[in-house]
């Protein structure tokens, strides 16, 4: 898909998913894809948009990556992506359900400290906050609509994977296990290698 064709769906999915907010600015060059073509890599960029008050409805289906999951790498999870500040925003709010073996991966633009709450969130969740290498620091589980955001431990979170609740734990997932996307190493496939 084309630039242009892929910013016009994001532009129409984010105006449908978030209600009418200030538009994403496009990038000053279009970015490469990633190995499996699905998500523009370097996509990752800060933006201005509405707060999480704001937001009144559900975001559409987001682009989906399949990452992997332990030492072995034979666990994973089907994750949706979201690496705009709009998507991040959104998360999971006002979603009805969250398949086990699926989530979504927060992307952050540099590592640091992390606190997700459960606004407009119904959906029992886990999540792991994720560093810049995939090894997962914590892994924490979310209380549905509890406002009071979950910290992360430490500042040098870059990603963020939620699950449905319990979801690690049946999987036999913990800290210090690495996530893995099909195209290599998150960093490489979300900002390049350097």
């Amino acid at each position: 898909m084309k630039w242009d064709g892929l910013m016009a769906s994001v532009v129409a999915l984010h105006l449908l998913a978030c209600g009418n907010q200030p538009l994403p600015r496009k990038p000053a060059a279009p970015p490469t894809g990633n190995a499996n073509g699905t998500l523009p890599a370097h996509a990752v960029e800060p933006e201005e948009g509405a707060g999480a008050d704001d937001i009144t409805a559900a975001q559409a289906r987001l682009p989906v990556m399949k990452l992997f999951i332990g030492k072995s790498g034979t666990k994973f999870v089907m994750a949706e992506i979201a690496v705009r500040e709009h998507q991040r925003r959104c998360g999971m709010m006002f979603r009805k359900e969250l398949p086990a073996g699926e989530g979504m991966l927060f992307v952050f633009l540099k590592p640091s400290k992390q606190g997700f709450y459960m606004k407009n969130t119904t959906v029992p969740l886990s999540i792991a906050y994720v560093g810049s290498s995939g090894r997962i620091l914590d892994i924490h589980d979310l209380e549905p609509l509890n406002e009071k955001p979950v910290e992360s431990s430490t500042d040098l979170v870059k990603y963020a994977l939620e699950v449905p609740q319990g979801w690690f734990r049946n999987q036999n997932i913990q800290v210090g296990d690495v996530l893995r996307a099909e195209g290599g190493a998150l960093d490489d496939v979300f900002f390049g290698k350097e």
